[in-house]
């Protein structure tokens, strides 16, 4: 050992200041780790756990974000099949509504066409009075024609229900 320590003293190794730096180097480890260490050890942990969290957020995020747009997806699809479940109610409604609306217009114009058919008759059988009694009213000075719109008449009287006599040529 005293070789050791000669062959160490002649390139400047000195026991002594070896032993004092190894005890300064255990002291300023333990003051190192007590006040810097531990703290910047509690830093680093905390920063991991804070980053660990903040990715576990990003995963449940990214799924949450799946899932919501699987729901959004099955939304759309489910709206689709209701609009057009609709749309093919509304057309079933507006065809029987216009099928029932054309049914009323075709029973509102027969019923009119059938009261314009009465009315007709009856304004045919007042002209026909009319004209019946214009007629009358032109033979009967006479037997001689005293209208000049009658002219083309024939002097063949027919009588109608009232008695009147018509002539027509």
């Amino acid at each position: 050992m005293d070789q050791i320590l000669s062959i160490l003293g002649s390139v400047g190794f000195n026991w002594h200041v070896a032993l004092a730096n190894f005890f300064n180097f255990l002291i300023i480890l333990f003051l190192l780790n007590k006040f810097f260490f531990k703290k910047l050890g509690k830093t680093i942990d905390d920063r991991h756990k804070i980053i660990e969290r903040g990715l576990n957020q990003a995963r449940d995020a990214e799924k949450a974000l799946t899932s919501a747009q699987v729901q959004k997806e099955e939304m759309i699809r489910d709206a689709r099949k209701e609009g057009q479940h609709i749309i093919t109610s509304a057309e079933v409604t507006a065809e029987a509504s216009s099928l029932s609306i054309a049914q009323k217009a075709e029973e509102e114009i027969n019923v009119r066409l059938g009261k314009l058919e009465i009315r007709e008759a009856s304004v045919l059988a007042d002209v026909e009075k009319a004209f019946c009694w214009r007629l009358r009213m032109g033979i009967e000075a006479d037997g001689h024609l005293m209208s000049p719109w009658i002219c083309k008449l024939d002097r063949s009287a027919v009588a109608d229900d009232h008695g009147v006599a018509c002539a027509r040529k």
